[in-house]
């Protein structure tokens, strides 16, 4: 065998060695991605497991006699003389995100539930980086906790944060979005 042909086969087995490790590679991260799934929606089902219903014994004109007159004039007119008993509140979106206002936009998809007996919500949603690279990230705010958790392709955890300046940011951001359901 000549330098010529030692050097094509030599090529020719990096290449499929290459090829083999890369298809191995996006096994795993799809099993990742699969397996962070099944976790998002397990913790979905938990957060959501201990709704209750309730049922208010008072009219809807004496709950609202503790607010300000213009807090009690909005939830008049969103809400009705009878507003629906709604436990959850499910909200999904789609859009474009970026970190800093330089950066680059990114395609986001996402769902979160809100509970409505009490503050709490779970937020999941996929960032695309590029066309095959995203980042899952999930928002949490449930019995006075926050979190927050960033994985790169579901599989390398590149942010995740629990301390108590979550917990008061996520208390904070739960406050600011129940205009969309002003039944909580």
């Amino acid at each position: 065998m000549n330098f010529t042909e030692e050097l094509f086969m030599t090529i020719s087995i990096f290449l499929i060695l290459l090829l083999a490790f890369l298809y191995l590679v996006s096994i795993l991260i799809r099993w990742r991605q699969q397996k962070y799934k099944r976790e998002a929606a397990q913790e979905t089902r938990k957060f959501l497991q201990e709704v209750h219903q309730q049922f208010y014994s008072e009219s809807l004109e004496s709950q609202l006699r503790i607010y300000p007159q213009p807090v009690q004039k909005f939830l008049q007119v969103t809400l009705g003389s009878h507003p629906p008993q709604t436990e959850v509140i499910r909200v999904t979106q789609k859009g474009l995100f970026r970190l800093k206002p330089k950066l680059s936009w990114m395609k986001m998809t996402c769902e979160e539930y809100f509970r409505t007996d009490q503050p709490g919500y779970i937020w999941h949603s996929k960032i695309q980086l590029k066309k095959i690279l995203w980042i899952d990230v999930r928002d949490l705010y449930w019995n006075g906790h926050g979190e927050v958790r960033a994985k790169f392709l579901a599989f390398l955890t590149v942010a995740h944060n629990a301390t108590p300046e979550t917990a008061k940011g996520a208390f904070i951001r739960w406050v600011t979005e129940t205009p969309w359901f002003p039944q909580a």
